[in-house]
C-alpha cells in the first residue's frame, strides 16, 4: 500500500508552492491597485508626534519607505488612502540627505519574483505528477518498468 502522506521535503514543496502563489497573487492585487489608490501611513517622534519618524507610501506601482532625520522638521505625519490620478513608476529609487532618507522598491520586482517562484514551483509539481502516473521515478524520470511498486530506483535510489 501507498503511503499518502507527502515526505520531509514534499511537505516543504507544498509550503513553499503556496506561499509563493499567495506572495505572488497578494503583490498583484496590491501593485495594480496601487497605481489608482495612494495609501500612506507615518509613524510620529515620541517628543514630536506631529512630525514623521518612519514612513511607508505605496503610489504608481511603487513602495517608499523612509525614515525622518531631523526631530521636529520634514513630513507630518499623514496616515491616508485616496485614489488619484493613474501612475507607474518602474524604476528603483535611493534618497538620502541631511533631513530624510528613503528607498523606492517598484512593486513589480517582488511581484515578478513572487511569480517565477510559484511557477517553477507548480511546473516541478505537475512534472513529478506526470512521471508518477507514466511508471518513472518522480525525482530522476528514470523508467522503473519491471520493478517491485516498493524497490529503490536504481538511478538515483529514491524510494
Amino acid at each position: 500500500m501507498k503511503n499518502k502522506s507527502p515526505g520531509r521535503t514534499g511537505a516543504f514543496s507544498l509550503v513553499v508552492r503556496w506561499s509563493a502563489t499567495v506572495a505572488f497573487a497578494s503583490l498583484h492585487i496590491v501593485w495594480i491597485a496601487s497605481i489608482w489608490v495612494e495609501a500612506s501611513i507615518a509613524r510620529g517622534f515620541a517628543r514630536d508626534p506631529q512630525h514623521a519618524q518612519y514612513w511607508a507610501w505605496v503610489h504608481g506601482g511603487v513602495v517608499i519607505a523612509g525614515e525622518n532625520l531631523v526631530p521636529g522638521g520634514g513630513m507630518t505625519v499623514t496616515n491616508d488612502i485616496f485614489v488619484d490620478v493613474p501612475v507607474v513608476r518602474w524604476n528603483f529609487s535611493y534618497r538620502n540627505n541631511r533631513s530624510y532618507r528613503d528607498v523606492g522598491i517598484p512593486l513589480w520586482a517582488p511581484t515578478l519574483l513572487a511569480g517565477m517562484t510559484a511557477a517553477w514551483c507548480w511546473r516541478r509539481e505537475r512534472q513529478r505528477r506526470r512521471l508518477a502516473i507514466a511508471g518513472s521515478c518522480p525525482s530522476c524520470g528514470y523508467s522503473r518498468a519491471g520493478l517491485a511498486a516498493d524497490a529503490k530506483c536504481p538511478e538515483c535510489g529514491t524510494a
